[in-house]
């Protein structure tokens, strides 16, 4: 859904791209952890991804990616 901007389940073109998703009564976007690279014994380093969401207007199918 996010490159063709059609619905993958209804075939609708009636999509809604690059909603920022948060969390209700919250000011900012929701995050998420993206591993970075491996860093040994100490685990892994992590980034931040913010998450948008690609919605279908006509029968409601969500599609969430980290960008």
């Amino acid at each position: 859904m996010k490159k063709t901007e059609v619905c993958i389940k209804c075939g609708s073109n009636s999509v809604l791209s690059q909603i920022l998703v948060a969390p209700k009564n919250y000011p900012n976007a929701i995050e998420i952890r993206v591993p970075k690279e491996s860093t040994g014994i100490f685990g892994s380093a992590f980034e931040r991804a913010d998450v948008q969401a690609w919605v279908c207007k006509d029968c409601g199918y969500l599609e969430l990616y980290a960008v």
